[in-house]
């Protein structure tokens, strides 16, 4: 396993979107991991991909009572294509999120088609 700097990890995920990016476009369809990465960066409870409207919903527990049966669920809708600027700005660097994106950096076959 390899184990990145925090400048090298920033420069390596921000790559690593592009080309989930890219993929989602060609395939119509997130990888897992991709998928993975936007529910940790937003706590979101789901994610979608509409492949109509090329964008990404981000469903987000937005309910003061975290242990509601019904909670709270907002949709935010991001185009796929800006994905690099809206999950870019959402990374966090505290040490758990930081081993996060290190493990995910060093997965293998995660993208669709390949």
């Amino acid at each position: 396993m390899r184990i990145y700097s925090k400048d090298k990890l920033q420069i390596s995920l921000t790559s690593m979107v592009n080309v989930y990016v890219n993929d989602c476009l060609k395939f119509g369809k997130p990888a897992p991991d991709f998928v993975e990465l936007i529910r940790h960066n937003f706590y979101a409870k789901y994610v979608h991909y509409n492949d109509a409207k090329k964008i990404i919903e981000v469903g987000i527990n937005e309910s003061k009572d975290r242990a509601s049966y019904y909670p709270e669920i907002t949709v935010y809708s991001y185009p796929v294509d800006k994905a690099g600027e809206w999950l870019g700005s959402s990374f966090k660097k505290d040490p758990f999120d930081l081993a996060f994106y290190n493990s995910l950096l060093n997965r293998k076959n995660s993208i669709p088609g390949r």
